[in-house]
């Protein structure tokens, strides 16, 4: 009985997981404005759930009979991504153990509260001969928006991902202080 069980947490789980991952390359929100089961719109995560439940029986009866964890909250939202993070950035470490040269790509941008922050994306070619552009992360830029805060935060995470002795390019976007010719990040 405890066998079954697990087995049976496991599909379910391996649903959501699925239903996370999709949303993800699809660039889509997980939630709605108004989640509760009244609302037209729960937000695409819950939705895409209910409709797959419509022809998979097991989440049809977990999501009807489920009183501990139904997997909707936006904590185990949440908590999917984060795992799911952890596993495609342990996967992109792998990958740049194995190539020779990594190019690295920063856009510094500001939203309309101000916050300032880091895009970075890193560039090579894998094993297979593909060329891989992976965006590992927003790094936040802080009151300090120098030449030099900016080139520590951009050093920071090359010495993070072990690319020092593999970088060959360097591109920088948004910020007139990151592409200046005297000041700049060059």
């Amino acid at each position: 009985h405890h066998n079954e069980e697990v087995r049976r947490n496991r599909s379910i789980l391996q649903r959501l997981i699925n239903v996370v991952i999709f949303l993800g390359r699809q660039e889509l929100s997980f939630r709605g404005h108004f989640e509760s089961e009244e609302s037209n719109n729960r937000g695409n995560y819950k939705e895409l759930l209910y409709l797959i439940s419509k022809y998979d029986e097991k989440l049809a009866s977990h999501l009807d009979t489920t009183s501990m964890f139904s997997g909707l909250s936006n904590r185990i939202q949440n908590d999917l991504i984060d795992a799911i993070q952890k596993v495609i950035l342990n996967e992109i470490q792998n990958e740049l153990k194995q190539v020779k040269f990594v190019a690295i790509l920063v856009d510094e941008t500001s939203d309309v509260s101000a916050y300032s922050q880091l895009s970075t994306v890193l560039r090579y070619v894998a094993e297979d001969c593909v060329t891989k552009e992976r965006f590992i992360g927003f790094n936040d830029v802080g009151a300090d928006r120098s030449a030099n805060a900016l080139s520590e935060r951009v050093f920071k995470v090359i010495e993070t991902w072990k690319c020092e002795n593999k970088l060959i390019s360097q591109t920088y976007d948004g910020a007139a202080i990151m592409t200046g010719k005297l000041n700049g990040l060059q």
